[in-house]
């Protein structure tokens, strides 16, 4: 069985890496690429950057169609109340493109699986993947409205039309970064990889406090996705 799990940013990978045992980092010359084992199942891990074009790419890194694909990252809250570290398990993807709203469903034995790896707080409900960052508390309620949605994430819709097309599951793993409430600055959608645009904040002292607020909401979410990566990996060995 391979495995295959595509993450954004480095901490959401991180995470994912505790989640497997024997890795090693692949020479690449497009990105960063691991590999390693969960049981018996070999697991290759792809770090895309933000955004659906980044997604898509970063599945043509597979030699092969993977088992199973699995996306580990933060969202955004859509619903009210929903803090920091909340894991959103995901019972279907919807998004918008020329064509009309898609909506992916995750199947049942993925979304149970979820569910029993989750050792906090937890809501339930659909995951909108958007193409742009929804920065202010209205926009992110407007959007929960909606699309009927829990959180909203920027790469779910390509790994989603992916696992369709290949006709293989695809589980979203995702931990509440950004509470509904709490409206976001205006960042460079590559901070997370990309030096330059992290330089480009030193200009900005007005988004420094804001961008604290976030890296200590990065860990926390990063910690929550760590822990459900292990247990969640170590049940996909035992069926494998």
């Amino acid at each position: 069985m391979l495995i295959g799990v595509v993450t954004a940013l480095r901490q959401e990978t991180s995470a994912a890496l505790t989640g497997i045992s024997a890795v090693r980092r692949v020479r690449d010359r497009v990105g960063p690429m691991w590999r390693g084992r969960a049981g018996a199942a070999d697991v290759v891990v792809v770090q895309s950057g933000v955004g659906v074009a980044r997604a898509e790419a970063a599945t043509t890194r597979f030699a092969l169609p993977p088992d199973l694909i699995v996306s580990i990252g933060f969202a955004g809250a859509l619903r009210p109340h929903a803090d920091v570290g909340t894991l959103v398990v995901c019972t279907d993807v919807v998004w918008e493109d020329g064509s009309g709203r898609s909506t992916y469903q995750v199947p049942a034995p993925l979304v149970a699986m979820l569910r029993e790896a989750a050792d906090g707080p937890r809501v339930t409900g659909s995951l909108l993947s958007s193409p742009t960052v929804l920065t202010t508390c209205a926009e992110k309620a407007a959007a929960g409205e909606r699309y009927d949605a829990a959180a909203v994430e920027m790469e779910g819709a390509a790994l989603a039309r992916y696992a369709a097309r290949h006709d293989i599951p695809f589980l979203p793993i995702r931990a509440i970064l950004d509470p509904m409430e709490l409206s976001l600055p205006a960042l460079p959608p590559e901070i997370g990889t990309s030096w330059s645009a992290r330089a480009r904040l030193v200009a900005a002292p007005a988004l420094w406090p804001k961008l604290r607020l976030l890296h200590a909401h990065a860990a926390k979410a990063s910690d929550v996705l760590g822990r459900v990566s292990r247990r969640l990996f170590a049940a996909l060995a035992t069926s494998a």
